[in-house]
């Protein structure tokens, strides 16, 4: 199964990812990279959206010598078992069952990314297969985020977290 996405970054980090290639963070949904589905054609405004975030909001990029937008096409080839959609109902009730579990405060937004670690950790186990890409929605962090897109009609923007950053192959994204 090959699956792709938009990230956005700046083109200082954007020449460290073609040396060294894409690294890890963490997020709300757990660690991993993240890159913006685009089957409803909205992917591209997201990654803009999330980049203005991350440089006026969370000041993310302010080490970064070159802060100019870039938008990458991330690209990966995954077997259908390395692919979990944590947006099916079961998950998430599972995900919470786990939260409660490890009576971790699910109202905290930092505890956000351990709680979805540690499911996958543990469903990882059970399966017996590493899972390298998480498909998720993503709640838009404030009305002034995203305030194009439709979530009243299509819920929360839908991501890939792709969780081994080895396999993620990209390029410069070119709209068209």
């Amino acid at each position: 199964m090959v699956l792709n996405g938009l990230h956005a970054t700046t083109a200082s980090n954007y020449q460290n990812i073609c040396c060294e290639g894409f690294k890890s963070g963490t997020g709300l949904r757990g660690s991993g990279v993240y890159f913006w589905d685009d089957e409803e054609g909205l992917a591209y405004e997201l990654s803009c959206n999330w980049y203005d975030y991350s440089l006026n909001k969370l000041k993310a990029y302010k080490d970064c010598e070159n802060k100019e937008m870039v938008i990458i096409l991330g690209q990966w080839d995954i077997e259908e078992n390395e692919f979990i959609d944590l947006e099916a109902r079961e998950l998430r009730v599972e995900i919470y069952q786990t939260g409660i579990a490890l009576k971790i405060d699910m109202t905290n937004r930092s505890n956000l990314c351990g709680l979805f670690d540690a499911f996958i950790k543990r469903f990882e186990i059970e399966i017996g297969c590493q899972i390298k890409v998480m498909g998720v929605g993503v709640s838009p962090l404030s009305k002034d985020y995203s305030p194009n897109y439709p979530c009243q009609v299509l819920g929360p923007p839908y991501c890939y977290i792709v969780r081994d950053a080895g396999i993620i192959r990209h390029s410069l994204y070119r709209r068209t």
